[in-house]
């Protein structure tokens, strides 16, 4: 009689339940794995033979199939190594069926018995509680990504032993003194730990427009373009902007544990911080892949997604942000799969203005013509520069600014003080959004303008030929800078400073 139990795999960033099926049959010594493994789950057999033998558990040399349903969907990962092991134990009578039945189990085993760390334990143990069973057995190194506590009994193993002792001394064990007793993790708050980032606090000197258009789009958590010569300071003031956002709430550090650990990446303490590399692929940066890991936006859903030199990146690449910019999530849809994972960030971008990085600098002479600047900046389409709220510009210090001033730390203060005041507004005047997630009929009602502001606002539009969408925008950035100002109003002058962050939206002149 084949014995069965509860795993999962992981698809993405969420997992499905798949049942194991173990069969002994009289015959010649086999193992098989059906039900569309990847390779390793087809190494399995060699890893759970070593580990049975090597842990004094009994290994049958006879025909033995494994079958991983639903057999149409693709397995992957080395995760059944220890549900394939207890099963084995649990058909030749040394392990209880209904303790196996009533468990969900993942693991990867060593030769010697070890149990390892496997990818995507927060999605799993979700799937555990979902179908209502009475255990959890996984590896002890996973331990520290449980920081929630679940509606399931939770039990660590170090190794395949501490699993089969757990199976014999749980509920269905006569002596109750002699019981074991599930793990709890330690309960922890959105205040309970401290959030900190990936760079060392650096003072930064000058640029306090900059510095002001960092901190208004933490606050309405807008995308950002900053471009600029070589030097100027574009990427340490992108840098301090995950300072600056608000804390995390449970709900958000729940996402983003849950993405961290089905990408097998060490969990943030804060908002997620993502730069890569211009020369990333399209599936580096919006996941996929034969087998579906979460990709760059997806990593960054929560936080910030640091694109440098924008324009160095493949236009394939970068047409790739258009719908997790627009929608928040990025739809995948492949021969085998079709998926839908989340991606709310704030984008974050720094280039030069030119080629040679020094258009429209005083200080040093522009090497680039004007076809150079024209063809450089095409290389980022206008739907795109659309999508991005605020384009800045990060000017070059001058020699009296290097040489004569200091940082002004206490600015960063006022600035943080400002975008946690204008996140409060926000919360609970927009059912917990952000100004930039507002949709077309909710900035109409928020950002009722008078007379002379539709004035001042419609001229403007004129001669900065702005799209509708540019429109929208200009109201949601007015609104954040109102709500730093504490003002229930949206005035002319949060309009003209709003109208300043679409910098590279205007004309290039020779």
């Amino acid at each position: 009689m084949p014995v069965s139990l509860i795993s999962g795999s992981i698809l993405g960033v969420s997992a499905f339940d798949v049942e194991v099926e173990i069969d002994i049959q009289r015959g010649l010594p086999a193992f098989r794995v059906v039900g569309l493994p990847d390779r390793a789950l087809q190494e399995a057999r060699e890893r759970v033979r070593s580990a049975l033998k090597n842990s004094g558990l009994g290994y049958p040399d006879r025909r033995i199939t494994i079958n991983l349903a639903p057999a149409d969907r693709r397995k992957q990962g080395p995760q059944f190594d220890l549900s394939i092991a207890l099963g084995l134990l649990a058909a030749q009578g040394s392990l209880s069926r209904e303790a196996i039945k009533s468990s969900f189990i993942v693991g990867e085993l060593a030769l010697d018995g070890e149990v390892r760390s496997v990818r995507g334990i927060l999605p799993l143990l979700d799937l555990a509680a979902e179908l209502e069973l009475d255990r959890f057995i996984f590896p002890a190194e996973n331990k520290e990504e449980i920081i929630f506590e679940p509606e399931i009994e939770l039990w660590p193993v170090t190794d395949l032993n501490s699993a089969v002792d757990i199976l014999k001394r749980t509920d269905g064990h006569k002596d109750k003194r002699d019981r074991l007793q599930p793990w709890q993790p330690g309960k922890i708050g959105p205040g309970d730990k401290e959030e900190t980032y990936h760079f060392q606090r650096i003072p930064i000197q000058g640029q306090r427009s900059a510095r002001r258009a960092a901190a208004v789009a933490a606050a309405g958590r807008h995308n950002l373009m900053f471009f600029g010569p070589p030097g100027s300071g574009k990427t340490t003031i992108a840098r301090s902007i995950p300072d600056l956002m608000p804390p995390l709430s449970s709900e958000e550090r729940r996402e983003i544990m849950l993405i961290a650990s089905a990408a097998g990446e060490k969990i943030p303490a804060g908002r997620p911080w993502r730069d890569p590399h211009h020369s990333i692929t399209p599936a580096g940066l919006g996941g996929g892949g034969r087998s579906p890991t979460p990709g760059e936006v997806t990593l960054a859903h929560r936080g910030v997604l640091f694109l440098d030199e924008l324009p160095e990146f493949d236009r394939r690449v970068l047409e790739l942000l258009r719908q997790p910019l627009q929608d928040g999530y990025i739809h995948l849809v492949r021969h085998e799969y079709n998926l839908r994972m989340p991606a709310d960030f704030m984008l974050v971008a720094a280039l030069n203005p030119c080629p040679c990085g020094f258009f429209g600098q005083s200080s040093q002479n522009c090497r680039c013509s004007r076809n150079q600047i024209i063809s450089y900046r095409s290389r980022l389409s206008g739907p795109l520069l659309d999508r991005i709220a605020m384009q800045v510009e990060v000017p070059a210090l001058s020699t009296d600014e290097i040489v004569y001033t200091s940082p002004d730390e206490s600015l960063d203060a006022r600035l943080k003080k400002a975008v946690l005041r204008a996140r409060n507004f926000q919360k609970s005047r927009n059912d917990g959004h952000f100004n930039s997630q507002l949709a077309g009929d909710k900035i109409a009602d928020i950002c009722r303008l008078g007379s002379s502001e539709k004035k001042f606002l419609a001229e403007a539009l004129n001669r900065l030929e702005i799209s509708k969408r540019g429109y929208d925008i200009i109201l949601r950035l007015a609104r954040t800078i109102a709500d730093m100002e504490k003002t229930d109003k949206v005035e002319s002058s949060h309009l003209a400073e709003a109208l300043q962050y679409r910098g590279l939206s205007r004309p290039v002149r020779a």
